[in-house]
């Protein structure tokens, strides 16, 4: 995936809380103006950043969503950690879609990570081909 297509975690709250509702009806229940939240939804937003209070409340209101948890991703997007470090949000989609997986497909996930770290650690070492340049999983298949 490359870093253009990687979301922000505000753009992964929003997706969460969407219910067929587009970004611009999200804004309009908000009270914000036209664009202002597709800003936050770029993955170029600028660290050290977050919007006040007030814009953050609106967020939660109109998304349906808990103060803490719309807080905290606006936060992490600026690169705040509020209680502990600051994943990316590649780092944090990989935590919210193994949230989603059964124990079963959790255990296959965790499997699947370690294979690619012994192959990363054998093709490092002995200049091995890698597993990962013959196995490509997308959403495309």
């Amino acid at each position: 995936m490359a870093d253009d297509d990687v979301k922000t975690r505000v753009g992964m709250l929003v997706d969460k809380y969407r219910r067929g509702r587009s970004t611009a009806e999200i804004e309009r229940l908000a009270g914000m103006k036209p664009g202002h939240l597709a800003h936050h939804l770029k993955p170029s937003v600028r660290f050290g950043r977050s919007p006040n209070l007030k814009v953050i409340e609106r967020f939660a209101a109109a998304l349906g969503a808990e103060m803490w948890e719309v807080s905290q991703a606006f936060f992490a997007d600026a690169g705040v950690a509020l209680d502990g470090p600051v994943l990316t949000p590649e780092q944090q989609q990989v935590v919210d879609t193994y949230a989603l997986l059964t124990p079963e497909r959790r255990r296959i996930a965790i499997g699947l990570l370690d294979a690619l770290l012994a192959d990363q650690a054998a093709t490092v070492e002995c200049g091995s081909p890698s597993i990962a340049q013959e196995t490509s999983i997308t959403s495309d298949t």
